[in-house]
């Protein structure tokens, strides 16, 4: 993943982008776990990623508390090459 946040976090993206990103499991962008992590996308583009068995763009695992996308952010165009 090129994002990894794990714990008692809060992650903030504004604008720019993610993308064109290979990960040979999770998330080629976006890999997100553990205790009450809080993620905010504003006008940031999620694209054209690659994962080898789950998510693309964006994986969630355990309590991640928020995921709040606003603005014009996209996720967009992420595939996943195994099951």
């Amino acid at each position: 993943a090129t994002v990894y946040a794990s714990g008692t976090t809060t992650v903030n993206l504004l604008g720019g982008e993610i993308s064109g990103n290979t990960a040979g499991i999770y998330a080629g962008g976006l890999y997100l776990e553990g205790g009450k992590t809080k993620v905010n996308l504003t006008g940031t583009k999620i694209t054209g990623n690659t994962a080898g068995t789950n998510a693309g763009g964006i994986y969630l695992k355990g309590q991640v508390t928020a995921l709040n996308i606003s603005g014009d952010a996209q996720v967009t165009n992420n595939t996943v090459n195994g099951n």
